[in-house]
Order: structure tokens, then C-alpha cells, then sequence
């Protein structure tokens, strides 16, 4: 009897016996026909039972590289169904994808050519002495896994987010290139082989490649291979080094097994600097060889090829992708935008550049206290609408793309980016963590989960790994399920300093306080939640309940687990509303304040009048009412009032209230009423003191704002994008 190899798996349910290998499924013994895609999308649904596969999955898996419709997928579904004969066991979830919801048993093991595969082991026997490999639904990370190993390497803490798992069969890691030469300021050159291998490694069809930021961890240290390759969850290493002579670059590579250390293959190339493309596709089709990949031709997804004849631009995007490479600080952003620019203004059409240029401008609108961010997004915008133009499908070009679309409340544009990146890069970490958060704010919540758990697998280091545990342990308590919320806020809380230092208002680590009080009350530990609330209340006060409501999407505000979520704070102690009339003792000021969005007001405002709700209600009564600007973020607006700047839209502020003035039909002899969200926050203040600063001579201040108008019972509508 001759044994083929031993099958990845057998997957039985009912009458059917699913042969990943042979690549067929049988019905009582018999091969049925079946299409390729539809065999693949059955394996993908079979492997990832225990949950829901979302069709961003399916379309990465299925057709990979290619831009189909949604009916295609469609028709073939309806395929499966017929061959099954039940089409119960494929569930439509409406919104996110498809589950499989049969009973199915794993039967893995030796392959026989001569004769039928046996659906289990007979009664009593004991079962074969070789183990079967683990299941493809561990060793195709398109599939969606929802579980690996999660390891801090940076830090040797081990999160315990995760069961470790046998690596995936198609799984590297890129080590960080070793600059040989004395001069380290060639560190860069170093950083940008690794950085480009990398993404041309993602292409190979179903592998597993772990971000940048992960294996860089392992930068400068001297780490036994099977150490690596167990922190990072892969088979396969990539080291090498560079090497700086007379104008000339030497290229060492190895291609090493991660759990025994051999070293497959090995080899040097010379080359001159603008000859860095050629020797990474060299590189990649030897790993390609060794591995006995089967490479398919990817479309220009980056345009190393590509890059300008001036090689000190080139220089520079280097040198801002080397210096990116070390985090997301303020210096960092400002270096690399600087440098960026400089490559843009030799070389204006270098689609990369212009690419990253916006991403950095993004991510200095997003992560840190931007003085200039309505002239960074507008700059960010001009960078990616060129970069588009030269190469529609550089991932680089759409991915931005799609960050943009998605601060710009625009997720379902940002949603198509995302998954057009996936279709040419299935690695890419910054198109799932932007999957993962439009799935979040569109209510989407275990898709969610599944992209977030996929970047936690990819980039296992990652500095951002923190909020995105966050934000899983969010979604579960959204999702209603807050005992599983509290193990990720646990998880998420980890690494964070005990200095005794409150958190930034409204960062991941403050949310992660207000969401631990709730999850802690839905448990049924009341004794306990309020405790963690009383603590919170010291720190962080001024806090209420439909204050922070606010910030969930519309989408978000009306599931049942976030309605749950917000009575839990207020039976933990939080109180609803705020005060409209509550002295805190401030001093008014004659400037604008710049303050947080739950920094207490003054009890009154040079040059204008406060007014209360219920002088307002009078106010309102008169014909004709006055006009009335509203400077918070829409969720209670009253119907009359003009929106001055609401979330999604950007540009100058005062140049906004300027058009907001001329659309309520202000005049400067006439009242005029300014809110915002409440007695916390000074928006509104500065916006008042901005009128009587343009020569208003009727400005009524209404302090209480959307808050204290909804606590009164009053009338309005939620003008939130999202």
C-alpha cells in the first residue's frame, strides 16, 4: 500500500468527505463536481467554521490580484448550496459574509492511492502514530485566522491573547538587513531592502508575512532562529546584509527553516545603488525556488521599478521611510514630512512619495497635536489625488486613499480601498487595521474582531497592538458579550505605565477606563464597578453619560450592547447630564481658550449674555426665532439651528463660521444664540467670543449646549455623518 503525503487535513460532514489535497469533495465515497472557486470558497467557510467569513476574505482568497463583483460570489454560493443539497449550511449573515454551520469532523491523515480514505480510525484502534499537519485553516492567513501567537517580543512579554499554534506552511519573517559598511548612516539603505522584501514577499499567493515593525524587534540582536520563529509564529527566516564599497552595494541573503535553523539557500549580489529592484526580484524568485512557491505576476503593486532617474530623491523617501520605521512621535512625522517633500520637489511625479507624504500627514492630523491640521489634511488630500493619478493600483497610492476617506467619516469609500489593497497585497496590515475600524464604527462588530485578530497575527510586536486589543474588547462589549470584553481590556491594559498619571483625555487608554467601569457592572460586580468608577471620577471628572455617548457612530447607538453599555456606567455612578448651571469657578476670559472637550466653563462670558434652556424655549417662541449656530459635534442639534463644522468636514474654522453666519441669516443688530455640546468644553465659549470679536452686538451664549438640551426633553436631530 503506498502512502501519498499526508493530507493538510479531511474535513467530513454528513455525506461528504472535503480532500484539501486531492482537491475534491466526495459524497459517499464518490467525487462530486465542483469548480475551483467554488471548492476554495467551500474550504475557506469549512476551515473557519467558528465564525463568520466576511467577503473581503472570500474575494482575497478566491480571486486574488482581481477586481470582481459582488454577484460573481453570489453565484457561486448559490453553487455550493445546490451541490450540497442544503442550503441551510451555508448561512448569509446580511452585512458581513457567510458562515458554514454544518457539523463537521476533522479526519486527517495518511493520503492511500490504492484505496478509499477511511472517514475514521476503526472502533477501538488506536489512531495513527504520525500526527496530521494542522488544519489549512492555520496555515492560510487569508482564510482569516482567529487565533496565533501573540508575543511582545520587544518587550518578552508573552500577552497570552493567543494559543501558540505550528507556524504556517507559507509563513516569513524579514529580518532587518545588517549595514556592514563603517558608515552607519547607510542604516537606511538596510532599512529599505528589508521594507521592500517584505511587500514583494506578501504577494507570494497565500503566504504569511510578518510586518516590518515586528521583526524588527529582532534588530541588532543575536537571537536563535527557532526563538524567532516561535515568537513570531513563522517557518521561514530572511536575514541578510549590505555592504558599501566605492559606490558599489554588496548583497548578502539567507533563506533560513526557523525550527531547525538550516540554512536553505544563500546567496551575494553586487550591485549599484539604482539596481536595488532587480536584486529584490531576484531575491524573491530564489525564495520562491527554495520553497517550491508557485509565483504569479503582480501588477505594479509598488513601483520600486518605477522610481525616478534622480537618485537623491530616492535618497530621501529612504531616509523618511527609515526614519518612519521608528515610530509615529511628533519629530519623527516632521522629519519625514520634510524629507518627503524634498524627494516631491526633485522629482515630482514619484507616486510613492507623494503616497507616503499624505500618510504621513494623516497620521500627524490623527496621532498628535497638530497646530495645522485643516492645511495638513488639505495637503494630504492634494498628495494622494496625485499619487492616484500616476498609479491607480499602487497599494501605497490606494491605502492612503482609503485612511483619508475613513477620518473623513467616508467609510464606505475608505471600505473599498481597504479591500482593493487586499486583493494586491493580502498582508497588509495598514488595510486590515482600516477594515477593522470602519467595521467598528459601521457596527460591524465581528468583523471587527476577525480583521483586528488578523493584524495581531501579521505584526505581533506592533507599538499600535495596545488599542487595537482595545478595541476588540470595544466590539465585544458592544457586541454584548462583556466577560469577553474584560479579558481584552485586561489584555490591552498590560502594557500600560503605572506612573499613577492619568491618561490623555479620550485616548485608547482613557476609553479602555470608561469601558472596563461598564463591562465590570454588566458581569454583575456593581461592588466592583463602582469602586473603578469612583477612582476614574478623582482623575477624570466632569464625565457623563450622554457626554460620552456622543462619540459612538449613529450605526454604534443604536445596538442593544451599546444601550447596555451606557446604563451600566450610570449604574455604576456616572451621573446622566450635566449641570447647564453648575459654578466650577472658572474665570472668564477676554481670549479664546484652548481647552479639552471636558475642560468646565465660565459661569459667564465678557461681551455676551448666558442664557439658560429654559430662556432659550422663550427665545425660540418668538417670531421670528433668532438664529442659532451650533459648534458641537450634531448629535442633539436643535432643528432650526445651522451645523457650523460637522466631523467629516475640514477646513479653517473661522472661515466655516463665517459661512455658517451668512447661512442663518445673522445680523449684527440682531440676537443670536451659540451652543455646542455642553458646560464642558469651550468651544462654544470661543466661538461667542469670536462673534462679539467681529462686532456681533447680541451674542447669547447657551451654555448647556446639546446636553442640557436633550436633558429638558427638547427637540432635535442627530446631523452626525456616521
Amino acid at each position: 500500500m503506498v502512502l501519498r503525503d499526508l493530507a493538510p487535513d479531511l474535513f467530513r460532514f454528513g455525506r461528504f468527505m472535503l480532500e484539501p489535497q486531492r482537491r475534491r469533495l466526495c459524497v459517499d465515497g464518490v467525487p462530486v463536481a465542483l469548480s475551483s472557486r467554488a471548492f476554495d470558497i467551500l474550504l475557506l467557510l469549512v476551515e473557519n467554521r467558528d465564525r463568520v467569513v466576511t467577503k473581503d476574505e472570500i474575494f482575497a482568497r478566491v480571486w486574488p490580484g482581481t477586481i470582481v463583483e459582488e454577484n460573481n460570489l453570489a453565484v457561486q454560493i448559490s453553487a455550493l448550496r445546490r451541490v450540497l443539497g442544503d442550503p441551510k449550511l451555508i448561512a448569509t449573515i446580511p452585512g458581513r459574509g457567510y458562515r458554514f454551520v454544518g457539523l463537521v469532523e476533522d479526519a486527517g491523515g495518511p493520503v492511500v492511492e490504492e484505496a478509499p480514505v477511511p472517514l475514521a480510525p476503526p472502533r477501538g484502534e488506536p489512531p495513527p502514530s504520525v500526527a496530521p499537519p494542522m488544519s489549512r485553516r492555520r496555515i492560510a492567513w487569508i482564510a482569516g485566522l482567529a487565533a496565533c501567537a501573540l508575543v511582545l517580543a520587544g518587550l518578552g512579554v508573552r500577552t497570552g491573547v493567543f494559543e501558540t499554534h505550528v507556524a504556517p506552511r507559507l509563513s516569513i519573517a524579514v529580518l532587518p538587513f545588517r549595514n556592514l559598511s563603517p558608515d552607519p548612516k547607510q542604516d537606511y539603505l538596510a532599512d529599505a531592502i528589508s521594507d521592500d522584501l517584505t511587500t514583494d514577499l506578501s504577494h507570494i499567493p497565500s503566504s504569511v508575512v510578518i510586518a516590518r515593525e515586528s521583526a524588527d524587534v529582532y534588530k541588532g540582536r543575536a537571537v536563535p532562529a527557532p526563538d524567532i520563529g516561535r515568537a513570531l509564529n513563522v517557518r521561514y527566516l530572511l536575514e541578510g546584509s549590505l555592504t558599501v564599497e566605492a559606490g558599489t552595494f554588496h548583497i548578502n541573503a539567507q533563506l533560513i527553516d526557523a525550527p531547525t535553523g538550516t540554512h536553505l539557500w544563500a546567496d551575494a549580489f553586487d550591485v549599484t545603488r539604482d539596481k536595488f529592484g532587480a536584486v529584490q526580484a531576484q531575491i524573491v524568485r530564489h525564495i520562491a525556488s527554495a520553497l517550491d512557491f508557485t509565483l504569479v505576476q503582480v501588477e505594479a503593486a509598488r513601483s520600486v521599478s518605477k522610481r525616478p532617474d534622480n537618485q537623491d530623491a530616492v535618497d530621501f523617501f529612504l531616509q523618511a521611510r527609515s526614519i518612519l520605521d521608528k515610530g509615529n512621535s511628533k519629530s519623527n512625522l516632521v522629519a519625514a514630512q520634510r524629507l518627503l517633500e524634498k524627494a516631491i520637489a526633485l522629482a515630482p511625479n514619484f507616486s510613492d512619495a507623494q503616497a507616503e507624504l499624505g500618510l504621513v500627514l494623516i497620521k500627524k492630523i490623527g496621532g498628535t497635536d497638530d497646530p495645522d491640521e485643516w492645511n495638513d489634511h488639505a495637503a494630504a488630500t492634494l498628495a494622494i489625488q496625485k499619487s492616484i493619478a500616476l498609479t491607480p493600483r499602487n497599494p501605497i497610492s490606494v491605502i492612503t486613499n482609503g485612511m483619508l476617506s475613513s477620518i473623513d467619516n467616508h467609510c464606505d469609500q475608505a471600505i473599498s480601498s481597504f479591500r482593493m489593497v487586499l486583493s494586491l497585497d493580502p498582508n497588509s496590515v495598514l488595510a486590515r487595521s482600516g477594515l477593522a475600524w470602519c467595521a467598528l464604527r459601521l457596527g460591524n462588530l465581528l468583523e471587527s474582531i476577525d480583521q483586528y485578530k488578523e493584524v495581531l497575527k501579521l505584526n505581533p510586536s506592533g507599538a499600535d497592538n495596545a488599542p487595537r486589543l482595545n478595541f476588540i474588547g470595544m466590539s465585544y462589549l458592544m457586541d454584548g458579550k462583556p466577560k469577553d470584553a474584560l479579558n481584552w481590556f485586561a489584555r490591552a491594559g498590560a502594557g500600560i505605565s503605572n506612573s499613577g498619571v492619568p491618561p490623555v483625555p479620550l485616548s485608547w487608554q482613557d476609553w479602555r477606563n470608561i469601558y472596563l467601569i461598564a463591562a465590570t457592572e454588566l458581569v454583575g460586580d456593581k461592588a466592583g464597578a463602582a469602586k473603578i468608577y469612583a477612582a476614574y471620577d478623582k482623575v477624570q471628572p466632569h464625565r457623563t453619560v450622554w457626554r460620552l455617548a456622543v462619540y459612538d457612530t449613529k450605526e454604534l447607538s443604536i445596538l442593544d450592547g451599546c444601550h447596555a453599555y451606557l446604563r451600566a456606567l450610570h449604574d455604576a455612578g456616572m451621573p446622566d447630564y450635566a449641570n447647564e448651571s453648575q459654578d466650577f469657578g472658572i474665570e472668564p476670559t477676554t481670549g479664546e481658550h484652548d481647552a479639552g472637550d471636558f475642560d468646565p466653563t465660565p459661569l459667564d462670558i465678557p461681551g455676551a449674555q448666558r442664557v439658560t434652556t429654559e430662556t432659550l424655549r422663550s427665545l425660540l417662541a418668538a417670531t421670528p426665532p433668532p438664529p442659532i449656530l451650533d459648534v458641537g459635534t450634531g448629535s442633539a442639534t436643535i432643528p432650526s439651528a445651522v451645523l457650523v463644522w460637522p466631523r467629516g468636514e475640514w477646513g479653517d474654522q473661522n472661515r466655516m463660521l463665517a459661512e455658517a453666519l451668512s447661512r442663518s441669516g445673522a445680523t449684527f443688530d440682531r440676537n443670536i444664540i451659540v451652543m455646542g455640546d455642553g458646560p464642558f468644553g469651550w468651544t462654544s465659549y470661543n466661538a461667542a467670543l469670536h462673534l462679539v470679536a467681529l462686532g456681533y452686538r447680541h451674542v447669547l451664549w447657551y451654555r448647556g449646549g446639546e446636553e442640557a438640551w436633550v436633558s429638558s426633553g427638547g427637540m432635535s436631530d442627530d446631523r452626525r455623518p456616521m
